[in-house]
């Protein structure tokens, strides 16, 4: 057999997918699992925290610009209401 180089991977994954995935990566048996580093979870927590901090920021700004808009809609007067037929270009010139 001959030796390889090995290769090291990173995998980030949702808590909820982790039994999931180890079963997938350990029947595949191309890989070998070890423990997370501290490291790289703390600049993955904070990147993940600075990016949810950044989409909150601008789902505020999209609310705020949407109130804003409301006052512009069209109010529903009593024509509305009203079913008028609609006539084409020909039929307006007459």
């Amino acid at each position: 057999m001959a030796i390889v180089e090995m290769k090291r991977v990173t995998l980030l994954a949702m808590t909820a997918d982790k039994d999931k995935l180890l079963r997938a990566l350990q029947r595949a048996g191309c890989v070998e699992v070890s423990e997370v580093q501290d490291e790289a979870a703390r600049a993955y927590a904070w990147r993940a925290r600075a990016d949810l901090d950044s989409a909150d920021e601008k789902l505020s700004r999209i609310r705020w610009t949407l109130s804003q808009l409301g006052r512009f809609e069209p109010k529903a007067g009593m024509l509305a209401a009203m079913s008028l037929p609609e006539a084409s270009a020909d039929e307006a010139k007459r």
